[in-house]
């Protein structure tokens, strides 16, 4: 018999983000869906990240720290997979946070309604500690391969992040993750939703996506990372 709370695998990819670890692991621990597995992924940090992911490890039996030289978040994703002990994957960026309700509404739909994918709002949250909501007409749908496959191309309310979601991870069986291709996410999502049979979306904006001026994922940067 399953269970109604399976265990539910949290990864972490950390690197050089010290400043910002302990705001997010707070927000995992504190999470009312109880059965997690936290296993937070020092990618080679040079500050103070690995230290205080260590201690995160001896105040929580539910952390596991694995320490790697640095291969890029892409690289730390993939080795959290390796290790996961669960049917069920997340992901959360090291500074980003989580509303506390997050896992317990998400594994809900994702259960109740046998989907291989759930996914939920976000809200962008800036240094000035502005924030912006990403607005959801819908509170939730349940859409099968096609739809979601168009859905995610279309890149309008449904987005090709890792960090929304949660997944069977059995859909990660034949994904190959390529060191170095820090911005390949998109491509990995898009498989990710093709594999899956039925996804289940819910408007909730429970994630905060935090704007730092030196993030990967600012325009600047990825004209960098194009060029390089």
């Amino acid at each position: 018999m399953k269970s109604e709370h399976p265990l539910l695998s949290v990864i972490v990819a950390c690197y050089n983000l010290e400043q910002y670890v302990d705001r997010c692991v707070s927000s995992i621990v504190a999470q009312t869906y109880q059965n997690l597995e936290i296993i937070l992924i020092d990618d080679g940090s040079s500050d103070q990240t690995g230290k205080l992911c260590d201690a995160w490890q001896d105040k929580d039996h539910r952390i596991r720290v694995i320490h790697q030289p640095n291969e890029g978040p892409s690289m730390a994703r993939k080795n959290g997979i390796e290790n996961a002990s669960s049917d069920y994957i997340t992901f959360v960026d090291a500074d980003d946070w989580i509303d506390k309700n997050m896992y317990t509404d998400m594994m809900k739909a994702l259960l109740s309604t046998n989907s291989d994918i759930a996914q939920c709002g976000y809200r962008k949250v800036y240094e000035d500690n502005c924030s912006a909501e990403f607005a959801m007409p819908s509170p939730y749908e349940v859409v099968n391969r096609q739809e979601s496959v168009l859905l995610i191309l279309e890149d309008i309310k449904w987005k090709s992040f890792m960090w929304n979601k949660i997944f069977k991870k059995h859909l990660f069986d034949n994904v190959v993750f390529l060191k170095g291709l820090d911005l390949a996410e998109d491509f990995i999502c898009q498989y990710l939703f093709h594999n899956a049979s039925q996804s289940v979306y819910l408007s909730n904006e429970y994630y905060f996506y935090y704007q730092r001026e030196e993030s990967l994922l600012k325009p600047a940067n990825i004209n960098m990372k194009i060029k390089s």
